[in-house]
């Protein structure tokens, strides 16, 4: 009997192998659910067969719950990261940074037609998928973090038992703003002039608060028909100055995924109803604002969160 076994696992890891270098070492869906479950043995096995090297291993204890984990990281020589948090009776929690291009194929090969729960939340965006008690998020950040988006692999028992996954894999904030140069500026009154804050007390809000901002996109946030016709979909980041008046300036695109939805984002932002300012020492001040906008084919317009960015500007 455990000849007959170890003969099915040796099996199953050449067609996880073959399966793995097919894809130009990008994973597949099933890939990625099994290493939730499956062994860190068998897991190393598959991941130095297609050129992960093992670069660190120690016991980590979630600090909440002192839900006890062996950590595991490996790396290869493009720069990605996979991390194996190995618990005895849950499972593994992966946290897996790939390359932009791999991501968009796993996105788009993988999980583009499969049900999903949108999430925004700060300076990301998640998709979540679930497959019986397994759980994938693939995440995107709206800032530029330069190790590329992240996917994270857990399960439900794993989420109930860790009460930190947050504070774990929680976006980020960037110590700097990075630009792609495309931008649009809207005049305002004097108070465009003047010191821009990334960080205040009391942060800009729109008019309605977040319930007000998400109805204002339902009613005027339109798909563009190129980007619908070219299947184009994704998040685009935009970067605006709200003023001491709550106007809104120096509009900039910090992502964009073309097709017109660049021009869409800023045409919305553009056209907001004035915010309530940013406070700082009980003064209004020019404050710097993230917004992550997703355009997503088949869906009614999502909930975005916009947010300060993370440093106070020169």
């Amino acid at each position: 009997m455990f000849i007959s076994a170890t003969k099915s696992i040796v099996c199953f890891l050449l067609f996880f192998f073959l399966l793995f270098t097919a894809e130009a070492s990008c994973f597949l869906r099933h890939q990625l659910y099994r290493m939730q479950s499956f062994s860190f043995m068998d897991i190393q096995t598959f991941l130095k067969a297609g050129g992960w090297e093992l670069a660190s291993q120690n016991p980590v204890a979630e600090t909440t719950s002192g839900f006890g984990f062996e950590k595991s990281v490996f790396t290869k020589s493009s720069g990605e990261m996979l991390a194996i948090y190995s618990s005895k009776s849950y499972g593994n929690i992966i946290q897996l940074n790939v390359s932009a291009s791999c991501f968009q194929t796993i996105s788009v090969n993988e999980f583009k037609n499969l049900s999903r729960k949108l999430i925004n939340e700060q300076d990301r965006v998640i998709k979540e998928y679930r497959e019986g008690n397994q759980i994938i998020q693939l995440v995107e950040y709206a800032t530029n973090k330069g190790d590329g988006p992240e996917i994270l692999i857990f399960n439900e028992d794993l989420k109930n038992q860790v009460k930190s996954l947050d504070q774990w894999f929680g976006a980020t904030p960037s110590n700097s703003r990075v630009s792609t140069g495309a931008s649009h500026s809207k005049s305002s009154s004097g108070a465009s002039k003047g010191e821009i804050y990334e960080v205040v007390e009391t942060q800009p809000n729109p008019p309605g608060g977040m319930q007000g901002w998400n109805r204002y996109l339902i009613e005027n946030l339109r798909y563009p028909t190129g980007a619908r016709r070219m299947g184009i979909e994704g998040t685009v980041v935009v970067v605006f100055v709200v003023n001491t008046d709550g106007t809104i300036s120096d509009i900039e695109i910090s992502r964009g995924i073309g097709g017109g939805c660049d021009e869409e984002a800023i045409r919305i932002v553009e056209g907001s109803p004035k915010w309530t300012p940013g406070m700082q020492g009980g003064k209004a001040v020019r404050t710097r604002m993230r917004l992550p906008l997703s355009f997503l084919l088949g869906d009614e317009p999502s909930e975005a969160v916009p947010q300060t960015t993370s440093r106070q500007s020169d």
